[in-house]
């Protein structure tokens, strides 16, 4: 999955995905979202290695064998960025 969806010299796909979790922060938490633009930390610094790695690199193996459980079971392209965004909502 990863490797053809940001398999490109400029990581388009993986910019596309910083700006849609970006716009996804404004629309569900307004107040997170301005807190995170005034300190100017921008989806590159802290989920980069969340999208590229689909949280193997933060989470321990039983929390990703969950994780991925879910993220297969789902079918919805999107849900990998709602489960990201609950996390930094909640955190």
């Amino acid at each position: 999955f990863l490797k053809e969806f940001y398999y490109d010299d400029e990581f388009f796909f993986l910019q596309i995905s910083f700006y849609l979790f970006k716009i996804l922060i404004k629309y569900h938490d307004p107040v997170l979202s301005e807190i995170l633009e005034n300190n100017k930390m921008t989806p590159e610094i802290y989920a980069s290695s969340w999208f590229l790695t689909l949280f193997a690199s933060k989470c321990n193996m039983r929390i990703l064998n969950l994780i991925y459980m879910i993220f297969l079971l789902e079918k919805n392209p999107f849900f990998y960025f709602y489960f990201s965004l609950a996390l930094l909502i909640l955190h």
